[in-house]
């Protein structure tokens, strides 16, 4: 497994829009954001990982998101699923600000991998 961390900055009227890591495994590529902003004219409108791959494939995901009070505020099995800022994608709106967020997955090596970092919620 090779791991990369790539910054990508792009600003948009003064403000920042999205900012990327990338972590990488040798088949698999995840661009993971580290802010969104749901129903805005940005283009973030929801939190996931965008993933690219390099004769590879995802076998298995697990991705949770945690708020402050370590409130686990979104959880899916599904890579295709994003967070859209509100309570388990179902409740109410979750508030402005920092969320942790815990990716572990399996490629098509079935090797494990851990991804661990924070994402801010705008609104």
């Amino acid at each position: 497994m090779r791991t990369f961390i790539i910054i990508i900055f792009i600003g948009m009227l003064g403000y920042a829009c999205q900012k990327e890591s990338i972590q990488r495994s040798e088949y698999v590529n995840l661009y993971i954001p580290n802010a969104f902003y749901p129903n805005s004219t940005c283009g973030n409108y929801d939190f996931k990982p965008v993933i690219g791959y390099n004769g590879g494939s995802i076998t298995k995901w697990e991705f949770t998101i945690w708020n402050d009070q370590q409130q686990k505020v979104f959880f899916t099995y599904d890579f295709t699923t994003g967070w859209n800022g509100k309570l388990l994608n179902t409740g109410n709106e979750c508030k402005m600000g920092a969320y942790t967020y815990i990716i572990k997955y399996k490629d098509n090596t079935y090797k494990d991998f851990y991804v661990e970092g924070g994402v801010m919620l705008r609104r």
